[in-house]
C-alpha cells in the first residue's frame, strides 16, 4: 500500500505499520479502534492485535482519539464505561 505524498515521513521500528495505519485513516476518518484493526488485518500478511494498535495509535502523535463510542452508539467524551471504543482521527 503505498502512503500518500502528504503523509509524515515515520521512522524506526514499526513504521511501516503507522504509514497503513494513516493511510488508512486519511481515507476514511474517523474510525473506532475495531475499524481500523479489521482495515489493516485485511490488507497486510501479517496481522496485529488490537493492543499493538491501541499501544501505536496512543503513542504516535499524528493520531488523535477525538471521543468513545459505546456498543449502543452513544458518544462519550471521557471513558466512564471500560467497554467503550475509542474513536481515533488524525491530528492536522
Amino acid at each position: 500500500m503505498k502512503t500518500p505524498s502528504c503523509a509524515p515521513v515515520f521512522s524506526g521500528k514499526g513504521r511501516l505499520k503507522r504509514q497503513t495505519i494513516y493511510s488508512i485513516l486519511n481515507d476514511n476518518q474517523p474510525l473506532t479502534t475495531r475499524q481500523i484493526l479489521d482495515k489493516y488485518n485485511n490488507t497486510s500478511r501479517k496481522g496485529m492485535s488490537i493492543n499493538e494498535i491501541g499501544n501505536i495509535m496512543a503513542k504516535t502523535k499524528e493520531f488523535k482519539k477525538l471521543y468513545f463510542v459505546t456498543k449502543k452508539g452513544e458518544i462519550l467524551l471521557s471513558n466512564v464505561n471500560r467497554k467503550a471504543l475509542s474513536v481515533w482521527g488524525l491530528n492536522k
